[in-house]
């Protein structure tokens, strides 16, 4: 069999699995001769299941169609749909299948109320009393912003990052765009976040990085979250590269509880690979979550009410490309 028709096979395979609701599955390939289209009532058990010349029947186990999954390095966004029983995430060119916990609190999104409205996913659920807000996340790298346009083009918050801490050096660096964004977010009557991207290696790193952003937002009307974002950075050795996921997750939840105690709500941004991968998951149950996960639904059940669901946003006021966000709050 070729690769590709194997590969066919494989996705025949999966959406019959789907829909099945069983872990194991028959699929039928048809032979390469052509002829009349297929008669509309099914044959009977034993010609689907016998060999026939050119046509074969295959079966194909779940734990095969992992193997040929990770063979082909398949899409994750259609393995959690085969797969619904688990998150099925990418870590280190490897495909995970994570149980769902049972303990873990879940969120209540039904994606069947997820629309789209000008491109951009709309969710509004009057029975549950949700809906979605618009926004952005930004830093230096968006440069020059015309914050009265952004407001115009329909963004309702932004999450502005304060400031990183040095991979290498260990230093606390102010975003050099910062005091500017937060200026002019306020002008525009934009609802105002606050994202720290950390490298602590201890929890007293956590807490100096939470209080250099206490610090830096004095005297600002911040109302949504400030958050803790602690994530890979690609192709260098970093100072956290190899925290244990106890460490990293004592690190989050130090930052988290300092801003607590100023009296602010945090929260913890992760893709689900990352959260499951390399932090304790039922030790951050008390903390908000901002997940980052670019699908056309998210699938993460867990408890969660921030998601940015693009990198590649466009938005009014804005030159370049931009995080695009959903939050998901209480229907006025």
């Amino acid at each position: 069999m070729t690769g590709v028709r194997r590969l066919c096979l494989i996705i025949i395979a999966g959406i019959a699995l789907l829909l099945a609701g069983q872990g194991w599955l028959i699929a039928h390939w048809p032979g390469a001769g052509g002829g009349e289209p297929a008669a509309e009532t099914s044959p009977p058990p034993e010609a689907a299941f016998g060999p026939q010349g050119e046509e074969s029947a295959e079966l194909v186990s779940a734990e095969t169609l992992k193997k040929y999954a990770q063979d082909f390095y398949l899409n994750t966004e259609f393995l959690n749909l085969l797969f619904p029983d688990k998150i099925v995430y990418k870590r280190a060119g490897m495909i995970y299948y994570a149980d769902i916990d049972p303990d873990l609190e879940k969120n209540v999104y039904d994606w069947g109320n997820l629309s789209r409205s000008a491109s951009r996913p709309v969710y509004a659920d009057e029975s549950a009393g949700i809906r979605s807000m618009f926004g952005i996340d930004v830093s230096f790298y968006q440069e020059d912003i015309d914050w009265d346009a952004v407001a115009g083009d329909g963004v309702e918050f932004v999450m502005i990052r304060m400031g990183y801490r040095g991979y290498g050096s260990g230093a606390l660096v102010r975003d050099e765009r910062f005091d500017e964004y937060i200026a002019g977010a306020a002008r525009a009557g934009l609802n105002i976040g606050i994202y720290f991207f950390s490298q602590a290696v201890n929890p007293a790193e956590a807490v100096e990085e939470a209080e250099f952003v206490l610090e830096a937002i004095a005297g600002h009307n911040v109302t949504f979250p400030i958050v803790y974002d602690f994530e890979e950075i690609a192709g260098v050795n970093s100072r956290a590269a190899y925290l244990g996921k106890a460490q990293a997750t004592d690190n989050a939840i130090a930052f988290c509880e300092h801003v607590t105690a100023a009296g602010y709500t945090p929260m913890v941004y992760a893709n689900p690979g990352w959260f499951l991968h390399e932090m304790e998951m039922p030790r951050l149950e008390n903390y908000d979550k901002w997940i980052a996960q670019y699908y056309d639904a998210p699938f993460f059940p867990y408890k969660f009410s921030l998601w940015q669901y693009s990198d590649a946003g466009k938005v009014a006021g804005i030159r370049g490309d931009v995080d695009m966000n959903l939050a998901f709050v209480a229907a006025e």
